[in-house]
């Protein structure tokens, strides 16, 4: 076997791998950036979402409270109307 066909041999295949090797490794880079411009898009779309489940619960915390305060209301008039229906039948 002469020098140039060790050579071609052994470089061709070399030559072939390095530049297979070379165009995986742009690819790979390529899905790399992909990737995290994705991750940024996501991370920006959960935040908006965490920022409308806040206002939500802080609306139904409101809600939760005028809630209470009516009920509150409703218990007290039925106390003073029960006191007063009690002072009617028992008085008599």
């Amino acid at each position: 076997m002469t020098n140039l066909q060790l050579v071609l041999n052994i470089g061709i295949p070399s030559l072939l791998i390095l530049i297979t090797w070379l165009a995986n490794n742009a690819r790979l880079s390529d899905l790399a950036k992909r990737v995290d411009r994705l991750e940024g898009s996501l991370n920006a779309r959960i935040d908006g979402l965490e920022r409308r489940i806040d206002g939500l619960e802080r609306r139904f915390e409101r809600l939760e409270m005028r809630f209470d305060r009516v009920e509150d209301e409703i218990r007290k008039d039925h106390e003073n109307r029960l006191t007063r229906l009690e002072s009617r039948v028992f008085a008599a």
